[in-house]
């Protein structure tokens, strides 16, 4: 059902878009979501400064482990577009796990 909008405009959504556009930058408190105690330090800080949640992040990197195992190592080219997010979230991920050492060998060396 359609309704006409207010004369005075949508206040509400203007609202709601100032209010997104304030938390934007600011980091997620993922201390009380569940999976967080799965995370280390390094992971729980990604998650927070990327605002992933933290099950979102294990099962993301779970896919990945799971690639790598199959397929051997991903270049960070490939890392870029491996899930449906943006390219700098991807790369972050990426960068965190090969210096964990977790997703093959450093970029150099994969042939």
């Amino acid at each position: 059902c359609a309704t006409a909008a207010p004369a005075g405009g949508n206040k509400g959504a203007n609202a709601s878009l100032a209010a997104w556009r304030t938390y934007r930058g600011v980091g997620l408190d993922i201390t009380c979501l569940p999976g967080t105690e799965l995370l280390s330090a390094k992971e729980r800080e990604l998650c927070a400064s990327d605002r992933l949640l933290p099950v979102h992040y294990l099962a993301l990197k779970d896919i990945m482990l799971r690639e790598c195992e199959r397929n051997g190592p991903i270049t960070r080219q490939e890392a870029r577009t491996f899930f449906r997010l943006d390219p700098i979230r991807c790369l972050r991920l990426y960068d965190l796990w090969n210096g964990m050492g977790w997703i093959g060998v450093a970029d150099g060396a994969a042939s």
